[in-house]
């Protein structure tokens, strides 16, 4: 029988709730939405980002976000697993970087490639993966981006670690 610490039960919690979350959000867009189907995806990823900063981030710490997307609309089937992964990459970049850099810096970009794949690259300014990072077996939350993003989204992950970290995202586009 494993025992956890209350500050390992209460961050369990913490991650558990953002992932609700970022679900919610999705919901919540759609909902706003005249089309019920769809959720502007730009407009979806500065919400996370915003609300995740606000979650992690002291209010005197230094970040520059730098978002640039193009106007992209994508169904509730995307959305959600896309949503989730997301939730992971910027968690772990607001919860890593910004103790090693007086400023954290983190970029996401996003747009469509001809033949209708969407295209994400989010990079945080911080201290990249550890050099014993196994991307296959280190944490949960590695894991749970590759399970939605190749599974769910039959896309694929590519992971870098020089001068931060840096995550690419390719997925085909469902037109809805």
């Amino acid at each position: 029988q494993t025992r956890m610490d209350p500050d390992q039960v209460e961050n369990a919690f913490k991650l558990l709730s953002d992932r609700i979350q970022s679900m919610s959000m999705i919901h919540e867009r759609l909902y706003q939405s005249d089309n019920v189907a769809t959720i502007l995806l730009g407009e979806y990823i500065e919400d996370l980002a915003s609300r995740l900063q606000s979650a992690y981030i002291p209010e005197n710490a230094e970040v520059e976000l730098d978002i640039e997307t193009e106007s992209i609309q994508i169904g509730l089937n995307q959305a959600i697993p896309l949503g989730l992964a997301l939730n992971e990459i910027l968690t772990n970049s607001f919860k890593h970087a910004l103790p090693q850099q007086p400023v954290l810096k983190l970029q996401i970009r996003v747009k469509c490639e001809d033949p209708g794949d969407i295209c994400l690259q989010i990079s945080d300014n911080g201290p990249g993966l550890p050099m014993n990072y196994n991307t296959k077996s280190t944490s949960l939350g590695t894991h749970l981006v590759n399970i939605l993003i190749k599974e769910q989204l039959h896309g694929s992950v590519d992971l870098k670690s020089d001068q931060g970290t840096v995550y690419k995202i390719k997925f085909p586009r469902e037109f809805v």
